[in-house]
């Protein structure tokens, strides 16, 4: 499991900023191929990264477990509804002192795979389209949003070893 720590403002002091906290979910879909399946985003006024290419997720809703913010924004975002054991945990990343619009957060990310989608199954509900990229590609594609690339070349570095094991945990 890796963190990012590397603060997007000034941290003179060592202790973490006590700010309020975001927590967000991504979920690779990955063909059998082992394409990646990733969204463009919309262009459209207030859209994080537009026009982007990014993974399928958003925010965890107070009361909402990880997993149940993912399988609730896939289902929201594709129609697709896999099962709770197909979603594999691969990495948690932890930012402090994020922009994310006129606040600065903490930031939790919880990054899940799921393999064997078949792209034609994917219905796009939000964003432009679906994209099929190579995953390691997509690793360096400028087009990908910033943390989209650092999931994938998480992701292709480590993918031999086995998923995390997952805890539930509400925040």
């Amino acid at each position: 499991m890796y963190q990012i720590t590397k603060p997007d403002v000034d941290m003179s002091e060592r202790s973490p900023l006590i700010l309020p906290e975001h927590h967000a979910v991504n979920i690779l879909l990955m063909n059998p191929a082992h394409k990646s399946i990733l969204q463009e985003r919309d262009d459209k006024e207030g859209i994080y990264s537009p026009g982007e290419y990014s993974m399928w997720g958003g925010g965890v809703e107070p009361g909402e477990s990880a997993l149940e913010a993912g399988m609730r924004e896939l289902f929201e975002e594709t129609g697709l509804t896999p099962s709770a054991e197909e979603f594999k945990l691969f990495a948690r990343y932890r930012r402090f002192a994020c922009q994310l619009g006129k606040e600065v957060l903490n930031i939790t990310n919880d990054m899940f795979v799921i393999y064997g989608q078949d792209e034609a199954e994917v219905q796009v509900l939000e964003g432009k389209r679906a994209v099929l990229l190579d995953r390691h590609d997509g690793a360096t594609n400028q087009k990908c949003t910033k943390m989209t690339r650092r999931a994938l070349h998480d992701y292709n570095r480590n993918q031999w070893i086995r998923p995390i094991e997952w805890r539930e945990t509400r925040l």
